[in-house]
């Protein structure tokens, strides 16, 4: 998972390629409906695992890349408690826990693996620009 200040790099470079070729494929953005493909984006690029932030029912309200210390989702990485308070501030949400998603979960969310193929892209090529080319051993 980037540190913050070096999503911040990536996510400036990406922003509007990504964010239109989301909000066109799939008619919503990060935080409407296309959590999931941005979770699994990141988790592509990134690697750990696809989690979902969970209201008091336990039902799963967004879908974030957890490495096992952070969560992180389109606005960035954060310490878990960070993120459910950024998140439930900025969506008017009242998530109160996080756990591994579960087959069933955000069931009305859009999936589309090509449209995961071309954003991948996109974060990879800002980050070979940023970070350059990973040495060779």
């Amino acid at each position: 998972m980037p540190e913050k200040h070096e999503w911040r790099l990536i996510r400036g470079r990406i922003h509007e390629r990504f964010y239109d070729d989301l909000v066109e494929t799939a008619e919503c953005g990060a935080f409407d409906g296309g959590c999931v493909v941005v979770a699994n984006v990141l988790r592509r690029c990134f690697g750990g695992e696809v989690f979902v932030l969970t209201d008091a029912a336990g039902r799963a309200q967004h879908a974030v890349l957890s490495d096992g210390v952070s969560l992180m989702d389109y606005d960035g990485p954060a310490a878990p408690e960070a993120l459910l308070e950024r998140f439930n501030h900025t969506e008017m949400a009242a998530c109160v826990s996080y756990r591994e998603m579960a087959e069933g979960d955000l069931p009305g969310a859009f999936r589309d693996s090509a449209l995961e193929d071309r954003l991948a892209g996109i974060v990879e090529e800002a980050m070979l620009e940023i970070r350059g080319p990973a040495p060779r051993i």
